[in-house]
């Protein structure tokens, strides 16, 4: 698939990266349309981007996979994303919390 990948201070490269595989718990999403946002420029402007960094955390999309124990979302739901990842250890919710999917 392809990617905005941050590779340095200011630098953004278009990538073929590996299609990941959705975890037990998880969906893959085909991304229609993804946004550049302004926390995306101001970590970018201001080297707070590890290099290898995926950008465009807002997006809509299709489910086009499923983990083994996903119930909330099926193959062919269209989904849409503004709220980045979910904090480390907090699952992401699919009622249109802050994190969803």
């Amino acid at each position: 698939m392809k990617a905005a990948v941050t590779r340095g201070t200011q630098q953004i490269q278009v990538e073929d990266v590996p299609t990941p595989e959705p975890g037990p718990n998880q969906v893959l999403i085909k991304i229609k349309y993804s946004a550049i946002c302004g926390s995306d420029v101001h970590r970018f402007q201001y080297g707070m981007m590890n290099s290898g960094s995926i950008m465009g955390h807002e997006y809509i999309g299709e489910v086009v996979q499923s983990g083994a124990d996903v119930t909330l979302l099926n193959e062919g739901d269209r989904v849409v994303s503004g709220g980045g990842e979910s904090p480390e250890g907090v699952p992401a919710r699919t009622a249109g919390d802050r994190y969803s999917a």
